[in-house]
């Protein structure tokens, strides 16, 4: 396996009333494929607490998204969680483009764009 490359994070400055903005915070191909790490505000960064991080995996060959999941989940459990869920994750699949639009989960808006947000910067920084 190769090894992993930090990168470094675009969340230096607080926007929205201390909200961060969303960034790579690693990546590392094997096989074919670009996993990245990407942290991105959901509602309790909105609040001055942690980000949720999100694993995003991208083929190479075509640059559209294979998989999306949960790395660390900061957002409020019971409500945010609900974005933990197989068909809100495989909207994502495929996509090659940062210009998309997907179904929010009911109840969980604001982890539902942490999501979005997590997803369209990987895609803006393959230049898609």
């Amino acid at each position: 396996m190769e090894a992993e490359t930090p990168v470094e994070p675009d969340n230096s400055e607080p926007v929205n009333g201390g909200e961060t903005a969303t960034g790579i915070l690693s990546e590392s191909s094997e096989n074919g494929e670009t996993t990245y790490i990407v942290s991105a505000p959901g509602f309790t960064a909105t609040t001055g607490g942690a980000e949720n991080t999100f694993k995003i995996v991208v083929d190479e060959a075509s640059g559209s998204v294979k998989s999306v999941e949960i790395d660390t989940f900061a957002d409020t459990p019971g409500i945010g969680d609900a974005i933990n869920n197989v068909e809100f994750f495989n909207q994502f699949e495929g996509l090659a483009s940062s210009d998309f639009e997907v179904d929010v989960q009911s109840g969980a808006t604001f982890s539902s764009d942490s999501v979005t947000k997590a997803v369209k910067t990987v895609l803006e920084s393959l230049g898609k």
